[in-house]
């Protein structure tokens, strides 16, 4: 993982490993950015990490940015396997951001793909009923 870059954040070293996982020194390399902030990374948590960096990238009314970090947590098997409700809730979230970027086969995509995995889930959830309303048009 040293070199590889985590949505905007480029792992310098590995600092520790314990039984939550390993833990990562990383910084921020884009010119904006102070150079001097790194970021404890906590590999094992990858998936709440790239969740957060979502939910940030939303909040700065940046679409784009928070599409990259929740496609970033989906193309990893590991957050299949260790937090499966938040791989779940990132294929909504991706579909309806996409479904806001105008990517309608991408929307479709995940949010067919979250109604797959919700199959036999209470269908009175309110992202459940929203999905299958956005596909239903």
């Amino acid at each position: 993982m040293v070199g590889e870059n985590v949505g905007p954040y480029e792992m310098i070293r590995l600092l520790g490993v314990g039984g939550m996982g390993e833990v990562y020194l990383a910084r921020d390399p884009r010119p904006d950015e102070a150079q001097s902030d790194y970021w404890a990374y906590f590999a094992s948590a990858g998936g709440l990490f790239r969740d957060g960096l979502a939910r940030t990238y939303l909040a700065q009314g940046e679409k784009e940015k928070a599409a990259e970090a929740l496609e970033g947590l989906l193309q990893s098997g590991h957050e299949r396997l260790s937090h499966p409700v938040l791989y779940v809730q990132g294929l909504y979230k991706l579909g309806v951001l996409k479904n806001e970027l105008g990517d309608e086969p991408a929307s479709r995509k995940y949010l067919e793909s979250y109604l797959e995995h919700w199959e036999k889930a209470d269908r009175d959830l309110t992202e459940v009923r929203d999905a299958r309303r956005r596909l239903a048009r």
